[in-house]
């Protein structure tokens, strides 16, 4: 089934990964980046692993058995939307460039591709096991189902792509659209008698009857032997049983991709480009503007010049070009983001404080953790073009205000749509979330200044491969580093607009008045510490790899 050079080559690449880790862990910076990388892991794993083995499991079987396949059908639709004849199977450029000329087989190439995502399956169920360990009943159970359910997702994956390099591509897309207009008229019927039946509006209850109805039973019968694995209670005879079948379904899919026998190698050349040039793009930090990008020769409207604004204008005006040609995807995949949180919560709209409650955590998670790294039109995504901006006749400080602009405005525009959503649904607008509305502005000026500050002190790459520790130890104390700096500007805030409410007379308008007013001005005071960051820049030595 594999040529003998091509299981070493597995073997020295596993090797050179570990090699490559090691490596990392050389010199006082790589110590350092170990400690912290080994302490978060701590800290998060611990508490987790100690939970899942000394207690009961906090969810229960069934309600895992319940979404674990409507999970996978989600994925298996998703990326049959997206499917393309041209998309191919990628593989990186080195093999594209020594093993397709080489004298391998299709099937072998095939069968190396699978070995290889098989592998890398097998770290990231350990990992998420551990993650998950509080949720299952038994962790081995959890491990073997994950397996097998991320092995399914991408042997489907390269199975479509194969279907669709066998079969001609008109084939493929009326074929296609008929599978999912099926699927699409069961998930309908099966929701709606779902909905119907269900004495409540509980989103477990909901799941259980579109289980129960025959449109949800033949949806989901190729997925539940994956969920039954996964929450598998005893070992003997669910986990061995559902278990091994669903390693015959694993193992269906492996020999139908190998006697397939398409030629793939075309497309998988222009695949693997398109993975290549993606992976640069994020390493860039400009990852929108590849996905959503238009396509040659389709016209759009050009942005209105801004005014010059002492040379920030300019600027600005090219970063918010770059968000507009992504903004699209990047729009709909927040979209997709707030309805997937939403659910829960609108299953449960009985309790309005409770929903206001969780939507404002959410809100404040979402612009802490989430926005800042998927708007990245500022210094990060200038990386390697910081020796043009230095040559530029412009000051420090009207670049830096070029340069934070746009996120700034693409932040705050996102935020209030969700706020307005909540408010939507609530049908007011409560006074918490007003009070959000006032402090958005000052308050993402602070998290994407500091984001650019600690770029700016420790300039990285948005993606440093996967291998990399020293890169990921660094995001860690950059992050930490920001929390802090963050916790320390929201308690001079609230302290001192403590001390305005006290002086004048318990007035919670005061309060409001003074910390607004101190976020203001803390925002704006860090300007003149980026701008010096910036002039500080040299990119011959500080520009990352």
């Amino acid at each position: 089934m594999m040529h003998p050079s091509l299981l070493k080559l597995i073997r020295l690449i596993s090797r050179a990964k570990v090699r490559r880790l090691l490596r990392g862990l050389r010199g006082v910076k790589g110590i350092v980046a170990a400690c912290f990388i080994c302490g978060f892991f701590a800290i998060g794993l611990a508490p987790v692993i100690a939970i899942g083995f000394l207690k009961e499991s906090i969810t229960s079987p069934e309600t895992i058995r319940s979404i674990a396949p409507l999970g996978m059908l989600a994925i298996c639709v998703s990326n049959l939307l997206v499917a393309k004849p041209e998309n191919g199977i990628p593989f990186l450029p080195a093999e594209v460039d020594f093993l397709f000329p080489g004298p391998f087989h299709r099937r072998e190439l095939l069968a190396y591709k699978i070995l290889g995502m098989l592998m890398a399956t097998t770290g990231a169920s350990i990992l998420f096991s551990l993650f998950l360990i509080a949720h299952l009943t038994h962790w081995l159970a959890g491990f073997v189902g994950l397996f097998l359910i991320l092995s399914f997702i991408q042997l489907v994956q390269v199975s479509v792509a194969l279907v669709a390099a066998t079969v001609a591509g008109r084939a493929f897309t009326r074929g296609r659209k008929l599978f999912l207009l099926v699927v699409g008229i069961c998930l309908v019927y099966g929701l709606a008698d779902a909905l119907a039946s269900a004495a409540n509006r509980d989103i477990l209850t909901v799941i259980a009857q579109f289980r129960s109805s025959w449109a949800g039973m033949f949806l989901l019968a190729p997925f539940e032997v994956f969920g039954r694995t996964l929450a598998a209670e005893t070992y003997v005879p669910e986990l061995l049983g559902w278990g091994s079948l669903g390693l015959l379904i694993n193992a269906g899919l492996v020999l139908l991709v190998l006697l397939l026998d398409a030629n793939f190698l075309e497309t998988s050349v222009v695949a693997s480009q398109k993975m290549y040039e993606r992976l640069q793009t994020i390493r860039r930090g400009t990852v929108w503007v590849s996905i959503g990008s238009s396509k040659p020769g389709r016209s759009h409207r050009r942005l209105p010049q801004l005014p010059w604004w002492g040379g920030a204008g300019p600027i600005a005006w090219r970063q918010m070009s770059t968000a507009r040609r992504g903004a699209r995807r990047m729009f709909v995949l927040l979209f997709f983001i707030g309805a997937a949180s939403a659910v829960p919560f609108m299953m449960r709209i009985d309790n309005p404080q409770a929903l206001v409650g969780a939507a404002s955590g959410m809100l404040v998670m979402f612009s802490l953790v989430f926005l800042p790294q998927m708007i990245a039109f500022d210094f990060r995504a200038d990386v390697d073009r910081m020796e043009t901006l230095k040559a530029l006749p412009i000051s420090s400080t009207a670049i830096v205000i070029g340069e934070l602009l746009t996120p700034l405005i693409v932040a705050t525009a996102i935020q209030i749509v969700l706020i307005a959503a909540v408010a939507l649904l609530q049908q007011g607008l409560p006074w918490e979330l007003l009070i959000a509305v006032v402090f958005i502005p000052p308050a993402n000026l602070l998290v994407f200044g500091m984001e650019n500050l600690m770029f700016l002190w420790y300039p990285y790459r948005q993606f440093g491969g996967f291998s990399d520790m020293q890169a990921y130890g660094r995001q860690m104390m950059i992050m930490l580093l920001k929390m802090l700096l963050l916790g320390l500007v929201a308690g001079i805030a609230i302290g001192l607009g403590g001390a305005a409410y006290w002086l004048a007379g318990r007035s919670t308008m005061a309060f409001a008045v003074v910390s607004w007013l101190s976020v203001c001005g803390l925002s704006i005071g860090l300007l003149p510490a980026i701008a010096h960051a910036y002039r500080q820049f040299d990119p011959s030595t500080d520009t990352p790899a």
